[in-house]
């Protein structure tokens, strides 16, 4: 295991790998504010930050951003590939149930913007090409899809 540490205190310690641990001391940390205010994006685009990828330290009182982080989603490249491998290392580990269990929630989101029960009837008489901005056209079809073969899978009933 390896362990990084930043000055002489040793205040937090998060997975930065695989068996590879870093320490960061107290000035290293960011509050959410303090991230989101460096970033120039609210604590609520933040947390979906966090949600998609971003590294922070949760001691369940409250959450700490490393300051590199920061520096890191200020590039577009980096940034994405910080989200791509927090996304895939999350998928590894998921089980059917817990993907899921997200999948429901992330139709639900959708269901609730639109008002609809589903994407055909959100996108009636639309189809993916005709559209200025897609991506909730193809995000919902591909959950549902998703879902099928996770119950497909599962052995369940086709919905």
């Amino acid at each position: 295991m390896f362990s990084l540490q930043i000055n002489s205190t040793k205040v937090a310690q998060i997975p930065c790998g695989i068996r590879i641990f870093c320490s960061f001391s107290k000035p290293y940390l960011l509050t959410p504010q303090q991230a989101a205010e460096a970033l120039g994006i609210s604590k609520v685009t933040l947390n979906k930050y966090i949600k998609q990828g971003l590294e922070c330290l949760d001691n369940k009182s409250h959450k700490k951003i490393p300051a590199y982080t920061v520096e890191i989603m200020k590039d577009p490249v980096y940034s994405i590939l910080m989200q791509k491998t927090a996304q895939e290392k999350k998928l590894r580990n998921q089980t059917p149930k817990e993907r899921l269990a997200e999948i429901n929630s992330e139709i639900a989101e959708l269901q609730l913007k639109y008002g609809k029960e589903t994407v055909d009837e959100a996108f009636d008489g639309y189809n993916g090409d005709e559209m200025n901005d897609p991506v909730d056209y193809y995000l919902w079809q591909d959950l549902e899809k998703e879902k099928r073969e996770i119950i497909k899978m599962s052995g369940g009933k086709k919905t």
